[in-house]
């Protein structure tokens, strides 16, 4: 292909003479597209073609076993405003992982397993981004899956499909080494491909697998049941090393549209033990939501999953490689997201979405609880109330001051797992604690108004200096320092 390019540079002269030449390079390229046999390892130089559904694999569709996973629709205005009408259907959303779509099959009661990707089951030869590289470590989870499928369902499955997100081969930090996957294809030993193109997210330098959903049917010829997410997550948390999505948000849909998914990073490189090389701007995808019931015969009918993607990968950005760069275009969510918003509030990720130990979100829950209505009133009595009469106290300065004051006795009994804590870690801490201090502070602040105004100064305001509040904006004091964040 690169000889075509080459010839269609050329002079028209040239071109004409060499049309023979070029009708041999290309033709074989051409036939092979037209019969959906384009390799996924970069063939030609189109390593995405195969990840994409307007170059299905027109043979993958004729085996059996195969069952393609159902594309999912953007949320819309449109689509989103049917979904509001029930107060008691609960949504979960999800991390949406930008990679390649991957299924594990379990058939004939475990008796084989096989790999596939999003059109068609893949033969071993098919060197698809390298996941013979992780193949023997699939294989086995993919295997103990289906004993627990099996306890918990209290069936025998004749086949089981864990659906996923084949993802990594890049992860661009000075300390964190290259891969050093490999694996045998031909007698020649190659490594794994880099899944996704786009400069972020990045998620491991090694080949990963992100699961998300399972199917199974007993009888062989027997219809297909998806497990619900709380099935399957049921299922996922009980094997070892297998990653695996986590609820981000619950609730009515309105709480998974208020997520911001603008200023959502990853949170897989924590969770793949890459929490001490903290890479800036590493947005995730997205989110996907999906019905807490989708699986359920009731639900058949229904639109039961949507997905919400940042700017940067909506399909009609402008380019795709300017992922810090000014919107090219208004973000066609945004009027769902702010809609949403002004119904239920911002929200954040849930915590043990976002930490990766149990620890880690104890404490964090344990520094959150440290707002509260004594810590508000000790501090507004060491500040008097003449900044909420005058205007110069604001909802969002009291808020930072509250949280800078709970964050100071945190630490003093904190341990060294915390405060030492990666820096990706520190910023989690102190992003849910300047939430809740704003919630708390917004919630009360009408009767703290209330009942100033009547009273004689109490106190006065520091002077905005160095013993002064943090403005806006500027890292909060001693606390805050040691968490290494600002809480703007």
């Amino acid at each position: 292909m690169v000889f075509a390019v080459r010839l269609l540079a050329s002079s028209p002269f040239r071109f004409a003479a060499r049309w023979p030449t070029l009708c041999a390079t290309v033709s074989p390229f051409v036939s092979r597209f037209q019969e959906g046999r384009l390799r996924g390892d970069g063939e030609f130089g189109c390593a995405s073609l195969s990840s994409r559904r307007h170059f299905a694999d027109a043979g993958g569709f004729d085996d059996p076993n195969f069952e393609k996973y159902n594309e999912i629709d953007n949320a819309s205005l449109s689509r989103v405003q049917p979904l509001r009408t029930s107060n008691t259907d609960e949504w979960i959303a999800t991390e949406k992982v930008h990679g390649a779509n991957f299924g594990i099959y379990v058939l004939n009661k475990g008796a084989q397993v096989r790999f596939a990707k999003r059109t068609t089951i893949m033969p071993e030869t098919e060197p698809f981004f390298g996941y013979q590289c992780i193949a023997p470590q699939l294989k086995e989870q993919a295997l103990k899956i289906r004993e627990l499928v099996m306890q918990d369902v209290k069936q025998d499955p004749d086949t089981i499909i864990i659906y996923g997100e084949l993802f990594g081969g890049k992860y661009l930090h000075p300390e964190v080494p290259r891969s050093s996957q490999s694996y045998t294809l031909r007698g020649a030993t190659r490594g794994v491909s880099s899944v996704q193109k786009e400069p972020f997210p990045q998620y491991t330098p090694n080949l990963a697998f992100y699961a998300y959903d399972i199917k199974y049917k007993v009888l062989a010829d027997g219809a297909m049941r998806t497990m619900t997410f709380d099935e399957a997550t049921n299922v996922f948390k009980r094997i070892p090393g297998l990653l695996y999505q986590r609820a981000i948000v619950r609730g009515h849909i309105d709480k998974c549209l208020a997520f911001n998914v603008e200023t959502f990073l990853t949170t897989v490189p924590q969770w793949l033990g890459l929490s001490e090389y903290y890479m800036k701007h590493n947005k995730a995808e997205g989110v996907v939501i999906r019905h807490a019931k989708r699986g359920l015969p009731e639900m058949e009918a229904r639109t039961t999953m949507l997905k919400i993607k940042c700017t940067a990968f909506q399909e009609m950005k402008a380019d795709r490689t300017q992922m810090t760069a000014p919107r090219a275009a208004k973000d066609p969510m945004l009027d769902v997201r702010m809609l949403a918003i002004q119904r239920v509030g911002p929200q954040l990720a849930a915590m043990d979405s976002v930490l990766p130990t149990p620890e880690l979100v104890e404490h964090c829950q344990k520094l959150s609880d440290h707002i509260c209505d004594s810590r508000l009133s000790g501090l507004l009595s060491k500040l008097g109330t003449d900044g909420l009469v005058t205007g110069a106290l604001t909802q969002k300065r009291l808020a930072h001051m509250l949280a800078q004051d709970a964050l100071k006795d945190f630490l003093k009994e904190a341990p060294p797992t915390v405060i030492n804590a990666p820096v990706v870690i520190r910023r989690e801490f102190a992003r849910y604690l300047l939430t809740e201090a704003r919630r708390f502070v917004a919630a009360g602040w009408k009767a703290l108004l209330e009942n100033a105004a009547p009273l004689a100064p109490g106190g006065r305001l520091p002077a905005v200096g160095s013993d002064a509040a943090p403005d806006d904006g500027a890292a909060a004091a001693s606390g805050a320092g040691v968490l290494g964040t600002n809480f703007a």
